[in-house]
């Protein structure tokens, strides 16, 4: 009976340990921001511990320049739409001479400002696919996601907001949290999409040995990226006339989700260029590359 209530004393003693392991930079920003992120799910339905980990990691937990100096906890640029306050610091940008210029940032009130603009820019278009098709609870798709669809360029940016939240347990917060019917209808996951039917990442056919897919109405190429688990770069690469990632693309348009070949493996050897027809369209019709076209039209 000692041994054994000697042992529960030891377990006890362990968790409170763990529990008291954090970094008290890291206690502060959960304590001052949590409440918030958390007011911000059940508003926007983005899970908390997306934008907390988000936070921590742009902001250096709140210690950063551009949050101390402006408020802003995700380092989000001016924009050409921005007209409040600005910010100016050396990040990436340069000059005609490649010189390194100081970029300009938002600069907000409050903290908090900061925490809500950044919902309103991940309901732009480019990030739909993660609100219609990824569950708010869901905090490793979302952080799969917005990788991407672009939102950082870091190669490990999934991973590091997905460490953060596993090892600071943000993902409690999502739990913590009752989403109203109605932003859960805007933002649906079931087998009905906002294209009238659900895209699974097996969905493709073959045009010249090369896979493609035919996009739905209003389907954006951010969302067929993430559907099948590519990045922007690639889909631009692939698919040489498209530039914008949210951009509307027409029911059954060409996409492709493979490099197209440098030759057309049909019969035909010639294509007869029909009025208002660009080589880009008989490119994606034919699925082989522009520049390779290019070349053989001089």
């Amino acid at each position: 009976m000692n041994n054994r209530i000697f042992f529960s004393f030891i377990l006890v003693l362990f968790t409170i340990t763990v529990i008291t392991a954090q970094p008290e930079h890291v206690k502060k920003y959960l304590k001052r921001y949590q409440q918030i992120a958390k007011d911000e799910m059940s508003r926007a339905g983005i899970p908390a511990s997306i934008k907390m980990a988000q936070g921590m990691l742009e902001s250096n937990y709140g210690r950063s320049t551009l949050a101390t100096k402006a408020g802003n906890h995700f380092g989000m640029k001016c924009g050409g739409v921005w007209t409040g306050g600005t910010y100016y610091i050396e990040d990436d940008d340069y000059d005609s001479r490649g010189r390194l210029i100081k970029s300009c940032f938002r600069k907000y009130t409050n903290s908090e400002a900061s925490y809500y603009a950044h919902s309103e820019f991940l309901k732009s278009p480019r990030y739909s696919y993660l609100f219609n098709y990824v569950e708010p609870t869901d905090y490793k798709g979302w952080a799969k996601g917005l990788k991407r669809l672009g939102y950082a360029t870091s190669p490990t940016y999934a991973d590091k907001l997905i460490t953060l939240i596993e090892r600071y347990e943000l993902h409690k917060l999502d739990g913590e949290v009752i989403i109203p019917p109605d932003i859960l209808a805007d933002n649906s996951n079931n087998s009905s999409s906002p294209f009238g039917r659900k895209r699974s990442n097996k969905d493709y056919q073959r045009n010249n040995d090369v896979k493609v897919v035919f996009a739905f109405s209003e389907e954006t190429p951010a969302d067929i990226a993430v559907i099948h688990k590519l990045s922007l770069k690639k889909i631009f690469k692939y698919n040489e006339r498209l530039k914008d990632p949210s951009r509307a693309l027409e029911k059954n348009e060409k996409i492709y989700i493979q490099k197209k070949k440098r030759s057309y493996r049909g019969r035909s050897k010639y294509h007869f260029v029909k009025a208002d027809e660009t080589k880009s369209d008989i490119a994606q019709k034919h699925g082989i590359r522009l520049d390779v076209l290019y070349n053989r039209n001089r």
